[in-house]
């Protein structure tokens, strides 16, 4: 029995082939590249992806030495494709840092039911949702007369498969549209919002059947099941073993820390929602996360962050500090024109100093969205690491430095794919294979003393700066 795992993010994708016996049987990724546009447009090219994607499932199937029972699929959250009567996208997925979204939630205000909007879905009022797209995309008059529905990035690969699409909860949940105690799409939501409910899927648990292939497709056999997965956040704390009170810290694209519960427990200003059957989650996300590197990458000509964070030896001493919100933050302010800044550059700087610097600032302002979390952060016992940046030897160490809490890495940083992998022998009834035999611990980073010391310090000076920062974009100082 095997089954193929797949994370479709903003900036790539990959695809795992898991065996029964817990084994990574095939590796296969792609990678492309969002679109920044004038004005702060972020999007994706669907059609694009879809086609890399095709290619990246070819190439994981040749690679499997056994044919593929099941194929789940998770996506980055927001990404929605208007598609017309035959599933072909109409326009691009806009990103969350997509400034075509800014001011959309004004509508709720102006309709008296911003509470409302916050009871039914557990969410914030926040233009980052995907109904705000779908808005967007609605009073779009070369498409809005031709859409007939709106799909997530996981339900295009579901239409290239050749299936029903459905949304998987932790994506529902995501839109703005969903009714947290039902489980189903809020009419009264939709009605605020202007979107008819015939133009969403149905909605599906991670790990049920979405539908099974009436023939090969990219070389998967006739009867493979497709089975719904969701949201990559959800799902990578699913492949990193996060639990209540060890919430997974994910670094790609973007960094995020999200709590997983056994019942919703809302907390002001952060979003909480039902991803499975008595499983929910509140993300904070730092929207300036592992992309600040790759920009760093091409300013110094580099290929590799990880390269580029080991030029030279780390100095302890260096107290450079970086404030990486080049682009829209995540929690807690959600500043659409932020701007960043580098204090303490001299003569003596080099390319490593200014990485480590960069990854420093990105867990500074990782910890400075966790202030969302209040007090819950005292009741933590630890941080569950996944994501390409958790390879870092150096960002660990700032990571168990900035709560003094240990971070957990276990032996593969896929661990999207390998949540998608895991609901896919679900749906299989293969309950043997567990998270340990797929993936293990690898190693448990305690807090040094010393660093936590150092980033305390340099937390405080690291906040004036970011505050600095805001108010001079805005116009005005502080003392």
């Amino acid at each position: 029995m095997a089954v193929l795992g797949l994370d479709i993010g903003s900036s790539g994708a990959k695809g795992l082939v898991l065996n029964d016996d817990g084994a990574i049987a095939a590796v296969s990724r792609v990678s492309y590249l969002p679109r920044h546009g004038d004005g702060g447009t972020v999007e994706l090219d669907a059609s694009l992806l879809a086609d890399r994607v095709a290619g990246l499932i070819e190439d994981a199937v040749a690679q499997s030495p056994s044919p593929i029972d099941a194929v789940a699929i998770t996506s980055v959250g927001e990404a929605i494709v208007p598609v017309d009567q035959d599933g072909t996208p109409l326009a691009p997925a806009m990103l969350t840092a997509d400034t075509r979204l800014s001011g959309e939630c004004r509508v709720w205000d102006e309709a008296d039911a911003a509470l409302d909007f916050v009871d039914t879905t557990g969410l914030p009022l926040r233009d980052m949702w995907s109904v705000h797209a779908m808005r967007v995309h609605l009073r779009n008059t070369g498409i809005s007369g031709r859409i007939t529905g709106f799909c997530t990035l996981e339900e295009i690969v579901h239409r290239a498969l050749g299936v029903e699409p459905a949304t998987a909860l932790s994506q529902a949940a995501r839109s703005g549209l969903l009714d947290r105690r039902k489980l189903a799409w809020s009419d009264s939501q939709a009605g605020v919002a202007g979107v008819d409910p015939s133009l969403l899927s149905r909605i599906a648990l991670p790990g049920t059947e979405v539908g099974q292939l009436s023939t090969s497709r990219f070389g998967l056999p006739r009867g493979a099941r497709v089975v719904s997965g969701g949201h990559d956040q959800y799902l990578a704390s699913v492949g990193a073993g996060a639990g209540e009170h060890f919430p997974m810290w994910s670094s790609g694209t973007v960094e995020s820390l999200t709590v997983v519960t056994p019942k919703a427990s809302l907390r002001e200003g952060v979003p909480t929602y039902p991803v499975d059957e008595d499983v929910w989650v509140s993300p904070v996300p730092n929207l300036n996360g592992g992309q600040v590197l790759f920009w760093l990458c091409g300013l110094l000509g580099r290929d590799d962050p990880g390269e580029l964070l080991d030029a030279g030896p780390a100095d302890d001493r260096d107290d450079t500090i970086f404030v990486p919100t080049l682009g829209t933050t995540g929690a807690p302010d959600f500043d659409t024109a932020a701007s960043g800044l580098i204090a303490g550059l001299t003569y003596r700087t080099d390319a490593g100093q200014l990485a480590r610097a960069a990854v420093r600032g990105i867990t500074h302002e990782t910890r400075h969205a966790a202030s969302l979390l209040g007090r819950g952060v005292d009741f933590l016992d630890g941080f569950a690491l996944a994501g390409g940046g958790s390879r870092s030897v150096y960002w660990n160490r700032m990571r168990a430095a900035a709560f003094g809490l240990p971070v957990t890495c276990r032996k593969h940083h896929d661990c999207a794919a390998i949540g998608a992998a895991l609901m896919a022998f679900r749906a299989l009834g293969a309950d043997g294979v567990d998270l340990d035999r797929v993936n293990p611990v690898k190693e448990v980073i305690d807090p040094d003393a010393g660093d936590v010391a150092a980033f305390e310090k340099a937390h405080a000076r690291y906040l004036e700066l970011r505050a600095r920062t805001m108010a001079a974009r805005c116009g005005s100082d502080i003392e």
